[in-house]
């Protein structure tokens, strides 16, 4: 059976189609959407082994890029951090010799603009069953602005060196509100 329409009907429905040709500007078509959960990870962040200085308290810095796909971008609204993980990536199976972590947020200069998170092994105990470390992440923090001018971010540890190379990668968990406007 082949579907037909009215001849009347057919006219509205071409009508209502060429509606936003005929009066362009003046239709407008949103959609929001709320509360998407989004993961990104890091490319392996390497770290020199300490050979015979294992053990002994250092420091290191690394600066690196955790950007949203760029088609995704196009459509944030609003961004807020939630979770930030430190996952051993290569030469360690776990983080136990980690004492602290800071990851901030760097400006355009480069200079530390917002510090996201902090770990201290005093008051946080060992890491997880998979070896990372979860941050925990300041509450009253928006990433919108962030995620839009695609700003690095710098993870700072403090730790008892292991005597191998080794990394890590930083899973960042996001809850991003997205939104959508077409003009006709």
């Amino acid at each position: 059976m082949r579907a037909s329409l009215h001849p009347h009907s057919a006219r509205r429905y071409a009508l209502l189609l060429a509606l936003p040709l005929a009066a362009p500007g003046c239709v407008s078509v949103s959609a929001e959407v709320e509360q998407v959960r989004h993961s990104v990870q890091t490319q392996q962040l390497s770290f020199a082994g300490a050979g015979p200085l294992a053990g002994q308290a250092t420091s290191e810095t690394r600066v690196f890029d955790a950007s949203l796909d760029s088609q995704l971008m196009d459509y944030v609204v609003n961004a807020k951090l939630t979770e930030l993980r430190v996952v051993p990536a290569s030469g360690v199976s776990n983080l136990d010799f980690v004492r602290e972590v800071r990851i901030r947020l760097l400006s355009a200069g480069g200079n530390p603009e917002v510090v996201l998170a902090e770990f201290s092994r005093d008051g946080e105990g060992v890491s997880a069953a998979d070896g990372s470390l979860t941050l925990r992440v300041h509450d009253d923090f928006d990433h919108t602005r962030y995620v839009r001018a695609r700003v690095p971010f710098e993870l700072q540890l403090g730790m008892d060196a292991p005597a191998a190379p080794w990394s890590v990668a930083v899973d960042l968990g996001l809850d991003l509100e997205l939104g959508y406007e077409l003009r006709l």
